[in-house]
């Protein structure tokens, strides 16, 4: 297809996302700005520019903001970069000062209302404390004063970085490096970041945290200071392999951000400074498979987190209305509630924190939580871990509980702490067996009671209630799945190969495969 005309039989699109912006109440929208070495020509032509432009000019017809993501120096996932060429050394300010005004002046020619960037080199690696300063004052000040529009930059949850010589006034220690902009000019807004489902106060083994606890400190630490706009900026999906690329139904993205906003409200209500954040930004990154509902109703929570509620449950309940209402009869519109706010539960205690039927949950969640199980893992995965970097909940993995530490003997002894091979296998019966056997029985169950409620919604539902079913049915079958293999491995160990669970496991693949078939046929 020729490129433009690929290009505006998506605008169509476009609009009609901006319409569904209005109707769940929200005022703006950001995303990045990529461009790739391959075709770094076309990143910043005027030709861009002018789609740019149009998508800007769309968005306000709407009565939406419209900002893009324009990293400083962060290289991660091809994003743009006002900066290609720093090295932050002290005679080169000048220098680069000049080119970060210079991609400023591309990137304005399109008439953004406000603009997102990012602090360090990657979320994991970062320049000097004085140098990412610099820059940060040199972008936000220069978009300040010349084009009278706010930049936001992102306050990353990756443990580990400080900013060497920059004292928290907190602490009197030196601050972590993704709160530097405490220190930068006051025209620069910050977003206090999350990731994945967990909320401010869950505990959340991922990026190398035990929890977002600091997170919640900083930001109202901010809003306390008063002295610049302040954005919460959590999730309603991740990008990779939490739950992207095994599809599942995760409803607790929305609930705990609904969660947040009230401790946060709340946090508001209660502070001496009474200043409140200037609103909510997500992160998203698809609607297939029930996500649809994590953003919108978490939308909705954003413009009332119905605080005057004093009951969480039955504001919940209130915040599912414009889903539960389209059922036939009342009881049928309590089902409904019931069914979603019964999802949410069952994975906060299961895929979050791993707490069993008539059992106290762990103090340690590690190893021991659905979520690490269910998700997907790939090489990258693997390696992450290797190095200690790990961005998702970690597991008992499938080739280390068969092998004992045989499996990584390829792995240099100072890259992994050795687990032998009867540690392994009392982790899985003690902790691991009984977590994934609840979760294949309990999702089972869920399934099949959504399944039969989304049958009574009614016909101009029946795409929305169709796929938070499939959904369902995803999740269910994952849980299965993934019993299956780990059961073959314990049953090999123990009593000898059980093909019978290998071919269960492979055909509710195919039952999942078919799933999918389905949905995109549709």
């Amino acid at each position: 297809m020729d490129d433009q005309i690929g290009w505006e039989s998506q605008i169509p699109e476009f609009a009609s996302f901006c319409e569904w912006l209005v109707a769940n109440k929200q005022n703006g929208v950001e995303w990045p700005l990529l461009e790739g070495h391959t075709w770094m020509d076309w990143a910043r032509s005027d030709v861009r520019i002018e789609r740019l432009k149009r998508m800007v000019e769309i968005g306000h017809s709407y009565g939406i903001m419209v900002g893009v993501d324009v990293p400083i120096a962060f290289a991660q996932q091809h994003s743009f970069r006002l900066l290609k060429n720093g090295n932050g050394k002290k005679d080169h300010l000048d220098e680069e000062v000049k080119e970060i005004q210079d991609s400023l002046d591309w990137v304005m020619k399109a008439g953004f209302d406000f603009l997102g960037t990012e602090s360090g080199t990657s979320e994991f690696t970062h320049s000097s404390p004085e140098t990412m300063l610099n820059w940060m004052n040199a972008a936000a000040d220069y978009v300040s004063e010349k084009y009278d529009i706010t930049m936001f930059i992102k306050v990353h949850c990756s443990a580990g970085q400080i900013a060497k010589g920059y004292k928290d006034p907190r602490t009197n220690e030196d601050i972590n490096f993704n709160m530097l902009p405490h220190f930068a000019s006051s025209s620069l807004g910050v977003l206090p970041h999350t990731v994945e489902p967990y909320a401010l106060d869950d505990p959340a083994p991922t990026y190398g945290n035990k929890d977002f606890g600091y997170i919640r400190e900083y930001l109202n630490f901010e809003l306390e200071n008063g002295q610049r706009p302040v954005v919460f900026y959590p999730e309603t999906a991740y990008w990779v392999s939490v739950d992207i690329d095994v599809p599942l139904f995760m409803p607790m993205y929305f609930e705990r951000r609904f969660h947040d906003l009230r401790l946060l409200a709340s946090d508001e209500d209660n502070s001496t400074h009474k200043n409140r954040m200037d609103g909510q930004l997500i992160f998203a990154s698809g609607w297939e498979w029930g996500y649809w509902l994590n953003d919108a109703m978490a939308a909705r929570a954003a413009w009332n987190p119905l605080i005057e509620i004093a009951d969480e449950k039955e504001a919940l309940r209130q915040l599912l209305r414009p889903l539960s209402i389209h059922m036939n009869t009342e009881e049928d519109k309590k089902e409904a509630e019931d069914l979603i706010i019964e999802w949410t539960v069952l994975e906060k205690e299961l895929l979050m924190v791993g707490k069993l039927e008539g059992k106290e949950k762990w103090e340690d969640i590690h190893r021991k939580n659905g979520h690490g199980y269910l998700e997907g893992w790939d090489t990258w995965d693997d390696v992450s871990k290797i190095l200690g970097h790990l961005t998702q909940p970690d597991r008992l993995g499938l080739v280390e509980f068969k092998h004992g530490d045989g499996w990584f003997s390829h792995v240099k002894e100072h890259l992994w702490k050795h687990k032998k091979s009867d540690s392994v296998d009392a982790e899985y019966v003690t902790y691991v067996r009984p977590l994934l056997i609840e979760m294949d029985a309990k999702f089972t169950a869920l399934s099949h009671k959504t399944v039969e409620i989304a049958a009574r919604a009614p016909s101009y539902m029946h795409d929305l209630w169709d796929d938070i079913a499939d959904a369902g049915r995803m999740t269910a079958l994952r849980a299965h799945q993934i019993l299956c293999l780990y059961e073959y491995i314990h049953e090999m160990k123990n009593q000898g190969r059980n093909p019978a669970l290998a071919k269960e496991a492979m055909a509710t693949l195919r039952t999942a495969q078919a799933i999918v078939n389905n949905r995109e046929h549709h």
